[in-house]
């Protein structure tokens, strides 16, 4: 439980000294007092007050502020992901035009061996996260982690400058693995910074200054927090998509100037365009490395080490599923959405590069579209959320919808060759939609992951938020892989596993309650609080601050 205080000094005082320095809010008490639609309110203000943490708050600057914001124009893994991906097979198919390889002792198509790189990818970045995820949300040194992820990725990105042969298809595969793994693991923890970002915005703080004072009500604070955080996940989206559409414009200058109209043109021009991209990323990330403020994060609990704090933060979360039922019914939907998004996109990508036949050109001016749509909508969700303050499970649920129809297309394609991503046409149409009906399926998926996260824990929470959409990722393609093999390598096939997960998960992310989901959090705080930081003046007189000066001279403690 948190009370609050207007004592302006940082030295712990008794709790009955404390019960004299002036008026007290309990929130508990305040909770059980408010109507109901203010208790989710209190809920998200308690949230960030209940954990010790290592240092006081830092408030967000506008120049920290726009940083975090530029980082995404180059570390969306556009160069690494689908230049990386596509020189790959490319090599791939240069070195094995029968169409088969022998594959993990076996023969199998060339289209699996794709497939099961892509799940190798993943069960890898599952491993990674699932050890470094739980230590993050600990102490003030996380930047690090998104600091040396991002020099691994770029340092792979660049090595692709010397990839153009197909006897190189082995170290292709190698380094697209490493890249890739980079990109997903640097946007877990930079989409785990965006919910402290927001907290600490000075209009957020005064808000919740006011509800602290009894000024204001707590419904108006859930709303702001909700759309703030809304509105950053939106605005670093529209910086991806913008940066990526002009730098595969000037892409697309690169292919004229030096030529595709033969095998060895084209494939050289893509590894130099992976490498361009990792030279982006060195640009756009070099101003949030140097801007951020390293904010505080938990104190170690009672009885614990650097050397136990990851397993037990993970046994924790395991064991209170039953407490967080809202966030794991959103991990669970999001899985889902998350293995029809990243199976289906490998499928369509693989049948794309098989019409346009890597033609470098044509490849850059599909993605040129689907970037620029992209930002053209995501602008087009921001004023529409903002407008109408509609929820971001709904803006997640109305995306997800596209991402469903993309494969019900796939699955006509079985029967008729008119459609079905058989033509070059299809694949623009493709695109169209993905820029289009899709636009609010990255924003808002990490927006709902804020939503229903408690606040302290954002780094394991979104660690595993990224690990769940990875690991779909990698069982999606084994399954459709042995789908596509038993249907001779008729890739429309795998369709019918992925539009079939996609309605089951449309159906978990209806189920969602935000509202609950927060306050099933300040619950699930309000247990660790009590059981791992007793030490901390929980039960006694040895009361720390939790996060003093964080609301303008008002300052909470246990």
């Amino acid at each position: 439980m948190a009370e609050i205080d207007n004592d302006h000094s940082n030295e712990k005082v008794p709790r009955e000294q404390e019960k004299g320095a002036g008026e007290i809010i309990d929130i508990e008490k305040a909770k059980a007092a408010a109507a109901p639609n203010n208790v989710t309110g209190l809920a998200v203000v308690e949230q960030g007050h209940v954990i010790p943490t290592t240092g006081e708050p830092k408030i967000t600057t506008p120049w920290e502020y726009w940083s975090y914001c530029l980082w995404n124009w180059g570390g969306t893994g556009v160069g690494i992901g689908n230049y990386g991906g596509s020189l790959q097979q490319n090599l791939v198919v240069q070195a094995f035009p029968s169409g088969f390889m022998n594959w993990g002792g076996r023969n199998t198509s060339t289209t699996s061996s794709i497939l099961d790189v892509n799940g190798i990818l993943f069960a890898v970045q599952l491993a990674v996260l699932l050890i470094i995820g739980p230590y993050a949300d600990y102490g003030s040194w996380r930047p690090w982690l998104l600091i040396i992820w991002t020099v691994i990725g770029v340092a792979a990105s660049l090595a692709f400058f010397g990839l153009t042969r197909s006897d190189d298809w082995a170290l292709a595969t190698g380094f697209y693995v490493l890249g890739y793994l980079a990109v997903n693991v640097t946007g877990a923890f930079y989409q785990a910074a965006f919910p402290m970002l927001v907290r600490d915005l000075p209009k957020v703080m005064a808000s919740e200054k006011e509800v602290v004072e009894g000024i204001k009500d707590p419904k108006e604070h859930a709303t702001l927090d909700m759309l703030e955080r809304s509105k950053l996940a939106n605005i670093t989206m529209m910086f991806s998509a913008l940066g990526s559409m002009l730098c595969i414009l000037i892409c697309l200058g690169i292919c004229y100037a030096m030529g595709t109209d033969t095998v060895a043109k084209n494939t050289r021009v893509y590894s130099v365009i992976i490498g361009f991209f990792g030279c982006i990323w060195i640009i756009s990330s070099i101003p949030w490395f140097v801007l951020e403020q390293h904010r505080p994060g938990q104190k170690l609990p009672d009885n614990t080490s650097w050397l136990t704090v990851g397993p037990m933060q993970v046994w924790e979360a395991a064991k209170n599923v039953r407490r967080l039922k809202q966030t794991f019914l959103w991990l669970a939907g999001y899985f889902l959405i998350a293995d029809v998004y990243n199976t289906s996109g490998t499928m369509v990508n693989i049948l794309q590069n098989e019409a346009i036949s890597f033609d470098s050109i044509t490849f850059c001016s599909l993605f040129a579209l689907v970037y620029g749509l992209e930002f053209l909508c995501v602008f087009a969700n921001n004023w529409i959320q903002q407008r109408f303050q509609i929820r971001p499970k709904w803006m997640f649920f109305a995306a997800s919808c596209g991402v469903v129809f993309t494969n019900l297309w796939g699955i006509i394609g079985i029967w008729t060759d008119v459609i079905g991503y058989h033509h070059v046409w299809e694949f623009w149409f493709y695109q169209a939609c993905i820029g289009v009906l899709t636009s609010g399926y990255w924003s808002y998926g990490q927006k709902m992951m804020a939503e229903v996260s408690p606040a302290p824990k954002m780094y394991i929470f979104f660690a595993l938020y990224n690990t769940l959409g990875k690991t779909a990722a990698f069982v999606g393609p084994f399954i459709t892989s042995a789908i596509i093999d038993d249907a001779k390598g008729n890739t429309n096939e795998g369709f019918w596993f992925t539009f079939i997960t996609g309605l089951v998960a449309l159906v978990l992310i209806a189920m969602v309650d935000t509202d609950k989901a927060k306050q099933d959090n300040a619950k699930y705080l309000e247990k660790e609080r009590e059981e791992l930081y007793a030490s901390y003046g929980a039960n006694g007189a040895n009361d720390v601050t939790v996060r003093a000066g964080s609301i303008s001279g008002n300052r909470v403690v246990a």
